[in-house]
């Protein structure tokens, strides 16, 4: 009974295992958190129970907990999958969190039937020897779940919610998976044998080792990560910025004209008096229109809402627009300062303006149009509506739409959705006809994990 009891607890472990894989998207559960951690529990207790009662009249201890380890990891990954959220890439993202959690405390698997041996070997017999094994195995799965949970969660978190390389996430999990191999390789299968000559150090220092490349491993994948996404963040502020330049040198030319104008506004009245008095009054029309002329050459610049950066990203983007005769109507309501980041807003519209612009020019002049509007309700949510005429054509992947430029790549939808997912927000992308219709919801107390 009591190898029985052992057994089952060496399986225990994975309930701290289990809470780490739950806490970095502990805010995209299906299920309130309070009713997560019972039902799992009940979960994991229920397949620990099975694998004890199976390991010893069907595995016989020949695989030495490996293959059962393996069984447990297979049983648990759809039940985690099932109790997050869609987001971007979930599969790939839940998939490397969950192995890299299994290969951390798999270490402690390992350091525990090495205590085994090292315990055995003093003259203490087994499963005695195994219950020290397991104090120590405990005492360092507590001691990981805290550092995990107070150093390394906010890093995951970050990665999980800001990192959406499809590349790099197609390809990060064959690292964690080639160390849990690794470990079910290097556990202990015989005591005979670790006890023979250096292999129990041997051993010891060569778990720890790939422990420690692992751990190096996952503080520079993040760093990597960070670096990158600050980078992209760097070139979309220097994108607005240049718009900015472009609206503020608009904004100046107009104040310096219409203070030329201003200027010599006393000099044209005292010419259209003389010409007037002289009854020269083609002279008159015609010096008229050539004010007129001059006062207009200099338009205006339109301010579409209260925000700085989105007005100059309109303006571009307007501009744009009239160069490629399309009719457009902007009905937008953002104020100066929101919980959103400039950043982020003018990657909305941005992308949103130039797919619907690539859109009208599938179509003829006469029928180029563009309609879109931005509302605020309750000072929580905003809405993102864009209307633009298109040619009908749609190409879509995976029941999702893609480009139909050239490139094919569909970098401008994956945008917004990868910013809507950030403030936990929606995107909906349809076809009315020849009507394409983008709609954009992103909540105002939805913003990204702090770091």
């Amino acid at each position: 009974m009591l190898e029985i009891l052992v057994g089952f607890s060496e399986y225990l472990f994975i309930f701290p295992a289990a809470a780490m894989c739950i806490m970095p998207v502990r805010n995209e559960l299906r299920i309130p958190k309070k009713k997560v951690y019972p039902l799992l529990s009940l979960v994991m207790l229920a397949i620990c129970a099975v694998l004890t009662i199976l390991e010893y009249p069907v595995f016989n201890h020949k695989y030495d907990f490996n293959l059962p380890y393996i069984i447990v990891v297979l049983m648990l990954f759809p039940f985690y999958y099932y109790f997050v959220k869609p987001m971007k890439y979930k599969f790939l993202k839940l998939f490397y969190v969950f192995i890299s959690v299994m290969a951390n405390f798999s270490f402690m698997a390992i350091i525990n039937r090495l205590v085994d041996v090292y315990v055995y070997n003093s003259g203490y017999g087994s499963p005695y020897c195994t219950l020290i094994g397991l104090v120590v195995e405990w005492v360092l799965s507590i001691t990981m779940f805290l550092i995990i949970a107070f150093y390394k969660n906010k890093k995951m978190m970050w990665l999980l919610n800001n990192f959406n390389s499809l590349r790099v996430w197609r390809i990060i999990w064959i690292v964690p998976v080639a160390t849990l191999v690794g470990y079910v390789f290097m556990y202990p299968k015989s005591y005979f044998v670790m006890s023979h000559g250096r292999i129990l150090r041997v051993s010891f220092v060569l778990c720890t080792l790939v422990f420690a490349l692992f751990a190096v491993f996952q503080s520079m994948f993040y760093l990597i990560a960070r670096t990158a996404v600050e980078k992209y963040d760097a070139e979309k502020r220097a994108s607005v910025i240049e718009m900015q330049s472009v609206q503020y040198e608009k904004l100046r030319n107009y104040i310096e004209n219409t203070r030329r104008l201003r200027h010599d506004f006393r000099h044209t009245l005292g010419a259209l008096s003389i010409l007037a008095e002289r009854g020269q009054f083609d002279e008159l029309c015609q010096y008229l229109r050539e004010y007129n002329d001059s006062a207009n050459m200099e338009s205006k610049p339109v301010i579409y809402c209260e925000n700085p950066a989105v007005n100059a990203v309109l303006g571009y983007y307007a501009d744009m627009a009239h160069e490629n005769h399309i009719d457009t109507k902007w009905d937008v309501s953002i104020p100066e300062k929101t919980d959103i980041s400039d950043v982020d807003l003018c990657v909305i519209i941005g992308n949103l303006a130039e797919n619907a612009i690539h859109g009208c020019q599938t179509v003829a002049a006469e029928k180029r149009y563009i309609n879109f509007s931005v509302d605020m309700e309750n000072q929580k949510e905003l809405y993102f509506v864009m209307v633009n005429s298109f040619n009908g054509i749609v190409k879509k992947e995976n029941n999702k739409f893609v480009s139909v430029k050239s490139d094919g790549e569909g970098i401008g939808v994956e945008s917004v959705r990868a910013v809507t997912e950030k403030y936990h927000g929606t995107s909906d992308f349809n076809n009315d006809g020849e009507m394409f219709i983008s709609r954009v919801m992103i909540r105002m107390d939805g913003n990204e994990i702090p770091e």
